[in-house]
């Protein structure tokens, strides 16, 4: 993932370390860079804009790094510390909140490089996986839809999807999105339908019958 729609994220307090990796990364790495100087900016920052990577310095004021981190490991955005504490506590403490890697201060430009493009590549994998699992989900909901809609099996239902697939020059994913779009429209529609059958029924009841 090296494009310029790829944001990264530098947080660090000292404005020289950032103007730094700021000018490295430009020059190297296509992709759109953003800098903030305490981990409680960076924390904002990533809640409003989720970028694919931060690189996170470890001591910071008001939020240090470890305090970041936590928060990042929650909201699962990938991140490479950045610090001079290379004591093995520190990077202990750095593993385990889930850091891709460390960077020891002073940054090395051809490690900076480096690491930033493989946890990139990383990042990449682990979305493609995670489009491949919801493509796989969104086909066989299709699939099972279109084999209890139609009557038939549930592998010449995939066979007929396909087909579709390549009549409209698309993907099953595709025809499966059409399919579980209408499915959930008619569920819809059934639900109203059944709610309005129901109040007429509540009104014949409730009206009073006249005197014979």
């Amino acid at each position: 993932m090296t494009d310029n729609n790829t944001n990264i994220l530098i947080v660090d307090d000292d404005q020289d370390i950032r103007d730094y990796v700021m000018a490295v990364l430009g020059n190297t790495i296509a992709a759109s860079l953003h800098e903030v100087a305490d981990g409680e900016a960076a924390i904002e920052f990533c809640e409003m804009n989720r970028p694919d990577l931060v690189l996170l310095d470890i001591l910071m004021p008001i939020q240090d790094g470890f305090s970041v981190a936590a928060a990042l490991k929650r909201m699962q955005i990938p991140f490479v510390a950045m610090t001079s504490m290379v004591d093995n506590e520190t990077i202990r403490r750095i593993i385990e909140l889930g850091s891709f890697s460390f960077l020891a201060k002073p940054v090395n430009q051809a490690q900076l490089v480096g690491t930033v493009a493989s946890a990139l590549a990383h990042v990449q994998q682990i979305e493609a996986l995670r489009d491949y699992a919801a493509s796989s989900r969104d086909i066989g909901t299709a699939r099972g839809a279109l084999s209890a809609y139609l009557s038939i099996h549930p592998d010449q239902a995939f066979d007929v999807m396909n087909e579709m697939a390549r009549d409209q020059h698309g993907n099953s994913r595709d025809v499966a999105h059409v399919i579980n779009n209408f499915l959930s429209f008619m569920s819809k529609a059934n639900n109203k339908l059944n709610t309005q059958r129901n109040r007429k029924s509540s009104a014949h009841k409730k009206r009073p019958q006249s005197d014979t």
